[in-house]
């Protein structure tokens, strides 16, 4: 006959949902002592171990059980099987005095089980309530990390200052923690492996706070253990009593679900009608029913496709209105835990979604970026995942299609294709070297069913058909993409600038979809870019380089320091980790199942390092302890390093002024401000690598968070004079902010505190910039041609260099005087189609509009006016020496520049009327002064020393400059005039650090003379020595030069012949077929074009020939595209 003992764990181990209630009617008190004496297992143990065939053989519908892999639903908890596997667990725990904390021959608890057995994460939350302690190590160092927020507890090791459970708040002393878990009916009737009570232990600790609390709490938890065990007896007893220490809170919910759930609403939703008659005891003595709990939980789940910030990003029509949706992200009742009903989507699935629906909208996408990086701010998991399994990066390297670049190239052109609805048509910031080029989404695939800390006792579900499939997959796609064309491979991999900001936001790349794809590096073509396909699990553990981001390589340290590995190892990994966090400027406060990467790395120190006592493991040598809290320490050292500056970038990305402000504040402003990149992608090279450059953090707040965080960064002391070497960069990064995809907002910020001295790579400066948005504006667009007034303004009134020439010897003015105008008449007859720059939404702050406004017409002046009116206003206050600089820089439209209001002026009738006698004496001889110049640049190019003597120390001749900025000296060495050159050097040394258009010194030139360096070592022995780093625009120095020339580079070997045939351009007001090629435009890829409205055109038979030679002069480097129109 069988025993009591055998015949409960016979029928817990038939494993029906008859057996288990039959167990249940027959729990007692004896069922405590139950041990299997071979095992060690518990009546709990031999429940969890039965549950997954219990699953097998239920009737219920496993899809629907296993629809959310993050979340325990209310649909998961209706599942038939579930009631008697929960009602039996609460019985045996409760009447059956089997204590949770039991551990086996192998030191594993229930809850160590519930992390390996499939399904039982039911049981998890039910065990932590009836005082479970997650933290107690089995025989292989591995204890339970729980997540009170996703219900869900996963195996780990290595980290043995891990916070989690009650007993370890308690054991912290730790006052809000513990009242957190009782708060979660944690129940407090409960022993620990030791046999020590939780009040005990309490009083062990000596803080009478904690001890009351779980004392007053008692009652309470004690009545929901035996309401979910269906003991209506005992319920009674608690019900009735009149004990001031027994009495009940029948209000009482579980805090740890949103919105905090009722106990009747748990026992329906668990128990369904077998619960009725318990229901019916508590709702007799006053217990609220469950009808207010299903009602929120309704208005929850439908919460998400009303929420407004759902719907104004939806119905935005304009960017105005997704600056509207991000400041309902800071609304109290905005709930950032909401997902989608139908699929599971968060927030940030969902902003994904919109990012590629609006492909043909690349302000609209950069705007969503910076919704990206707020919802973080506020509080978003990142790492959530829908239905699919999937996490926002997932489902962003799972989109194709981007078949135009509408990011960072300079000459957009074409119509952006529209795909399938299965595709992503954004227009991608990913480009090819050499041309514009859209770039797609590979598939990488993945092995994720893991516990989020791959360190140690990592739980894999893969199966080997799963590994099969997934390998035939890569394989098949390695050689597809091997076998295609350089042209063809942009189509097959994701857009990449999106996926390092999802990567910036901290997701775990680790984490896969249902298929276990995640993302990866390519490893194939093209090289390096991030693409998803199936996880190999061997060669993600080998290979730190192959899963981008901080998660992996962390949870690579996490089990190489728990498993003693070489220092050799352990230090190479923690070079990766920064290297990965510097990539791309990881979060590290983001959280990964409740944590942060600094508090996963703490959690690695032994406990007596952070009491300051260094104590030594169970079984780990002194040698071995002392290098795991090394490494340990070294990680926390450098996430601390790291959390400023990356929180800054954090809250730059999404706008946050407030935020930055506080970041600041906390010191270290300098590398915050000045924090970069280290490996941003920038296009696909002609040999299918992915090439990357290292991108100032200020970049990307300028192209993708608001005006007001670009501001702050430039009046906090940015760093934006630095040379930034991408291809289509315009040099130094101040003129970044100039590019048609930057709002005009963030231009005039960048206007108002950006450095003005700087000049581009081809000598325009900030102005020639700004006269060049102008041109790229559609008539209509009103408020951008205010704008631009604006910003024209705001740079002359900071005082701006006027008289600069860029390479092709234009001034300001000259760019700013009617080629527009001039193309729509030189083009005439034929049919073009103009693409122009997307127009202004909002106007500028009227009160800054009455400088740009004419009084008498009210129109807004042109750009022409308002630089004639700051040079007749320097005349007004008697600027003289800005005056005499115009001159000497060549600068002819100053007698002429008419103020019109009150009455018009020219800039000598204002000087004489304001008796300026010296300014006006100036003004009357500039003309003489103009000619005596071009005499003395003659005198130098011909070598005529007499004529050069003669007029060398008449006024300021000696500082002149030519049409390509060149001063004397700079004529001297490029025509070879030695003679001339020495005797410049000795009037006047400084001569040898001007720099022309180009930034080039003369003695960039003098190294490239082919002399022998002749006169190049003459002149420095002259000068007592000579910088050899100093940099042209293009920052290549004087040295390189030298170097590239020894070298034969015909570039430079051509230099000084080059210059010499250069003639000046024809008058600045007129643009013809006979005009010059700029000389330095060769090799450029993106420079300050003509204020034309085009950058590309399509040759057509039926275009004169006039039009023809001026496109082929002019759409070379311009911003605008014509298309012919197809009729």
């Amino acid at each position: 006959m069988p025993t009591p003992k055998n015949e409960l764990l016979r029928l817990i181990s038939a494993a029906t949902v008859e057996s288990f209630w039959t167990a249940f009617d027959r729990v007692n008190e004896q069922h405590g002592l139950i041990c299997d004496e071979r095992t060690g297992n518990t009546p709990l143990h031999f429940l969890v171990l039965s549950l997954p065939k219990l699953v097998r053989r239920s009737t219920v519908d496993l899809k629907q059980s296993t629809s959310q892999p993050d979340v325990i639903t209310d649909e998961t908890s209706c599942a038939p099987w579930i009631s008697p596997a929960v009602a039996l667990l609460y019985r045996l725990a409760v009447l059956g005095n089997v204590p949770v904390n039991a551990q086996n021959s192998q030191g594993n608890t229930a809850m160590h089980l519930s992390c390996i057995q499939p399904h039982a994460e039911v049981l998890q939350v039910h065990l932590i309530r009836l005082g479970a302690d997650p933290l107690l190590e089995n025989r292989y160092g591995a204890r339970v990390y729980y997540n009170p927020q996703t219900k869900r507890g996963h195996l780990v090791k290595g980290l043995p200052s891990l916070q989690c459970g009650i007993w370890d708040a308690i054991r912290r002393e730790d006052t809000d923690c513990v009242q957190k878990y009782l708060r979660a009916w944690s129940r407090t009737v409960v022993i620990n492996s030791e046999g020590q009570s939780l009040l005990d232990f309490a009083a062990a600790t000596g803080s009478d706070e904690i001890h009351r609390r779980i004392t007053e709490a008692q009652a309470t938890s004690e009545l929901v253990a035996h309401s979910m065990a269906l003991d209506t007896e005992k319920m009674l007893r608690f019900l009735t009593s009149r004990r001031e220490k027994e009495k009940c809170d029948l209000f009482t919910c579980d805090q740890s679900f949103d919105p905090p759930r009722p106990l009747i609403a748990e026992l329906r939703l668990t128990y369904g009608q077998r619960a009725e008659e318990v229901i019916q005891l508590l709702a007799s003595y006053g217990m609220p029913d469950e009808h207010s709990y299903l009602d929120q939980i309704q208005l929850e789940h439908d919460a998400f496709d009303v929420c407004p910030f759902v719907l104004a990003v939806t119905n935005a029509k304009s960017l105005e209105d997704l600056d509207k949706a991000w400041l309902l992200l800071g609304d109290n009742e905005f709930n950032v835990r909401n997902r989608r009903s139908k699929d599971g989507a968060s927030y940030l699935h969902f902003l994904v979604e919109r990012y590629f629906a609006s492909s043909d909208k690349p302000l609209f996408q950069r705007k969503l970026v910076r919704l990206m990086f707020r919802l973080a701010l506020v509080g978003l998991d990142v790492q959530a995942r829908d239905h699919h399994g999937r996490t926002a990066l997932v489902l962003a390297a799972e989109r194709y299609g981007n078949p135009c670049n509408e990011k960072h190239d300079a000459n957009q052109g074409g119509d952006c294709s529209k795909c399938s609805t299965k595709t992503s048509h954004r227009g991608s910031l990913v480009k090819h070297e050499g041309g514009v080029s859209p770039l797609q989404n590979v598939p990488v695939q993945k092995n994720q069913d893991e516990v989020p800390y791959s360190n140690g006792s990592t739980a894999s579900t893969e199966m080997t058909t799963q590994l099969e499939w997934s390998t035939k997959s890569l394989l098949g796609s390695s050689v597809e993409k091997c076998s295609a064309k350089p042209a063809d491979v942009h189509s097959t991999i994701p857009d990449q600038h999106l996926l390092e900001m999802l990567l910036q936001l901290g997701i775990d790349s680790s984490i896969g979809n249902l298929k276990h794809q995640c993302l990866q590096k390519e490893c194939f073509v093209p090289r390096d870019a991030l693409t998803i396909r199936a996880r190999n699990s061997s060669e993600a553990q080998q290979n730190t380089k192959c899963l981008p981001g901080a998660w992996p390589l962390i949870d690579m340290l996490i089990r190489a320091v728990s498993q003693n590995k070489p220092k050799e190892q352990v230090s190479y990994l923690l070079e990766e980790l920064e290297s990965s966090i510097r990539d791309h400027l990881v979060r590290v406060q983001v959280r990964r199942n409740g944590l942060t990467l600094l508090e996963l790395a703490r959690a690695m120190l032994p406990k007596g390092v952070q009491k300051q006592r260094r104590k030594q493991s169970k079984g780990i040598t002194t040698q071995a302890s002392n290098a795991q809290i090394s490494a340990a320490q070294h990680l926390v050292d450098l996430l601390q390093r790291y959390t400023g500056t990356t929180e800054f970038a954090m809250a730059a990305m999404a706008g946050d002024t407030k935020r930055m402000r506080h970041c600041l504040a906390m010191g270290n402003g300098t590398q915050k401000l000045n924090a970069s990149l280290e490996n941003y992608f920038e296009s696909v090279s002609n040999n299918l690598r992915a090439s990357f450059v290292k991108r100032p953090l200020i970049l990307n707040v300028m192209e993708y968070s608001s005006p007001e965080a670009a501001g702050l960064m430039l009046k906090a002391g940015a760093n934006v004079r630095e040379f930034y070497p991408a291809p289509n960069s315009h040099g130094p990064l101040v003129f970044w902010a100039f590019n048609e995809f930057i709002n005009l907002e963030t231009t005039m910020e960048v206007a108002k505190h950006g450095p003005i001295d700087l000049r581009d790579i081809n000598g325009s400066t900030m102005l020639h910039h700004a006269v060049n948005i102008f041109h790229q504006l559609h008539k209509g667009d009103r408020n951008g041609r205010m704008w631009v007034s604006l910003i024209v303004l705001t740079l002359l009134n900071r005082g701006i260099k006027l008289g600069l020439r860029d390479s092709w010897g234009r001034t300001a003015r000259d760019l700013a005087t009617g080629a527009s105008d001039q193309i729509g008449d030189e083009s005439r007859g034929c049919q073009v189609k103009v693409t122009y720059r997307e127009p202004a939404e909002e106007p500028p702050n009227m009160d800054a509009l009455h400088e740009i406004i004419d009084r008498d017409t009210q129109e807004p002046l042109s750009l022409v006016e308002i630089i004639d009116r700051h040079v007749v206003r320097l005349c007004r206050f008697n600027q003289l020496h800005l005056i005499e600089e115009l001159i000497i820089q060549g600068y002819e439209p100053i007698q002429n520049a008419l103020l019109r209001f009150p009455h018009p002026r020219t800039s000598l009738q204002l000087a004489e009327l304001h008796q300026h006698v010296e300014l006006a004496k100036l003004l009357s001889r500039a003309p003489k002064y103009q000619e005596a110049m071009k005499a003395l640049q003659e005198a130098v190019v011909s070598g005529d020393e007499l004529r050069f003597a003669s007029l060398v120390n008449e006024w300021c001749l000696l500082w002149c400059v030519d049409w390509r900025g060149r001063s004397l000296l700079h004529l001297a060495v490029i025509h070879r005039q030695n003679k001339l050159a020495l005797q410049l050097i000795d009037m006047c040394p400084s001569l040898a650090n001007n720099q022309d258009s180009l930034g080039r010194t003369p003695m960039h030139y003098a190294i490239c003379l082919g002399d022998g360096r002749e006169l190049f070592l003459k002149l420095v022995a002259r000068m007592g020595g000579v910088d050899k780093t100093i940099k042209d625009f293009q920052n290549v120095s004087i040295g390189s030069y030298g170097d590239q020339f020894e070298k034969g580079v015909e570039k430079y070997r051509n230099l000084v012949r080059q210059e010499c045939e250069l003639r000046p351009p024809a008058p600045p007001l007129q643009t013809t077929a006979n005009s010059p090629k700029p000389p330095e435009r060769e090799g450029t890829q993106h420079v300050v074009s003509w204020p034309v409205d085009v950058p590309t055109v399509e040759k057509d038979t039926l275009l004169d020939s006039k039009l023809k030679e001026w496109i082929r002069q002019m759409g070379a480097y311009s911003h605008k595209i014509i298309t012919k129109d197809s009729g």
